[in-house]
């Protein structure tokens, strides 16, 4: 009998060994793995994929001609990294004094991150307006984009205060201001 239980509890030792020793492995497995560096695409086709936006893939994949398997075909490309920073914009203005109601044509630029949306604001106490339409800083810009607008509309004679606000990926900022004096 007393073999027979030592028997039992050599057993059962070994079996929480075993089970010791597999939970350490799939730890250290999950330790050591990869966390989302790699994505796996399938391509089941021999055309090429196309993305969304200014950096299409183009790239041309196997197609069935050159598969030896009857699997669809995996590779691997890299995770998307995170948004670019949204460096904060530099606004320069042509002129720093208008006749109010004048029809000058005003010119302002704004360097910022490549692929930013700008555009120019005034503002003088309470108002607050957008004078430029918005553009995009194209891949090109080292000088960043040029914002054109019209002096006449500024609605009152004064200082305002001129921005560039520029956003990219829900993130926002603004210019040092510039006066512009608007005279009578």
């Amino acid at each position: 009998m007393k073999a027979k239980l030592k028997n039992k509890t050599r057993k059962l030792i070994l079996l929480g060994v075993i089970l010791l020793a597999a939970v350490v492995a799939i730890g250290v497995w999950a330790w050591h793995r990869p966390t989302g560096s790699k994505v796996a695409v399938v391509t089941p086709s021999p055309k090429p994929v196309e993305s969304e936006g200014p950096g299409k893939d183009t790239t041309e994949h196997a197609g069935p001609a050159s598969d030896t398997s009857t699997q669809p075909q995996t590779t691997a490309t890299p995770a998307p990294q995170p948004s670019a920073l949204l460096t904060t914009p530099i606004e320069t203005l042509s002129s720093h004094e208008v006749k109010l109601g004048s029809s000058s044509t005003l010119d302002s630029t704004c360097a910022t991150t490549v692929g930013a949306s700008c555009y120019i604001q005034a503002s003088k106490g309470t108002v607050t307006l957008v004078v430029s339409d918005t553009k995009t800083v194209p891949n090109d810009a080292s000088g960043g984009v040029e914002l054109p607008w019209n002096a006449n509309k500024l609605t009152a004679a004064g200082d305002w205060s001129i921005v560039a606000v520029a956003s990219l990926h829900g993130q926002t900022a603004m210019s040092d201001p510039q006066t512009l004096t608007v005279t009578p």
